[in-house]
């Protein structure tokens, strides 16, 4: 027996999978019936052959509950899990829900409460969106290095992923004022990066 403690915080998302494996057995099982029905149920001597209407309505009952299911199944998926992961990869702002949906799922740091406000409320301070770029700053990047030009005319230089603001790149002006006043007071260090502007 699996110990749950051993799984991963994350491990209940694969109960979408799950549901949609059922629904898949479920579907082909009501064909099955459907089929079987046809062949031994409804009389081939009797033209045009027809379905019992009692029958052929619960068959087609049958696959619209299951199709509905599936539909609900494939929205919450897209809700708690693929959505927010989304969002989240491509530097859009998190809702409060996103937010706390993607920490249950050890997808994020959560931030300590500061100044009277909540892990969310923080986390939302380093959302920064200008004409160029939009994202969260992140504290923990530095300014990659040029690439080196050899003699021989190759490059040598790392490869930088980017999936936060550099806060080199974060002009002043586009701070909101809750956030000016955030990262002047508890993040001086970080603020002294940003471009004035």
């Amino acid at each position: 027996m699996n110990n749950p403690a051993s799984k991963p915080t994350w491990a209940w998302t694969w109960e979408f999978q799950s549901i949609e494996k059922h629904l898949t057995k479920a579907d082909s099982a009501g064909e099955r019936l459907h089929k079987w029905v046809w062949n031994n149920v409804v009389p081939d001597d009797i033209l045009p052959r027809r379905m019992p209407a009692e029958v052929l309505a619960a068959l087609n009952e049958l696959k619209e509950s299951l199709d509905e299911i599936k539909y609900i199944n494939d929205k919450l998926k897209e809700k708690l899990v693929t959505g927010p992961g989304l969002k989240a990869l491509s530097g859009a702002r998190l809702t409060k829900e996103e937010f706390y949906i993607l920490a249950s799922l050890d997808c994020m740091d959560v931030p300590s409460a500061v100044d009277n406000k909540s892990a969310f409320e923080c986390h939302d301070l380093f959302y920064y969106a200008d004409d160029v770029r939009q994202g969260y700053i992140d504290s923990t990047k530095q300014s990659p290095s040029p690439p080196t030009i050899n003699k021989d005319g190759s490059i040598t230089g790392t490869i930088n992923l980017r999936y936060g603001v550099l806060p080199e790149d974060v002009q002043t002006s586009y701070l909101r004022p809750d956030q000016e006043t955030f990262f002047k007071k508890e993040l001086p260090e970080l603020y002294s990066r940003f471009k004035e502007s």
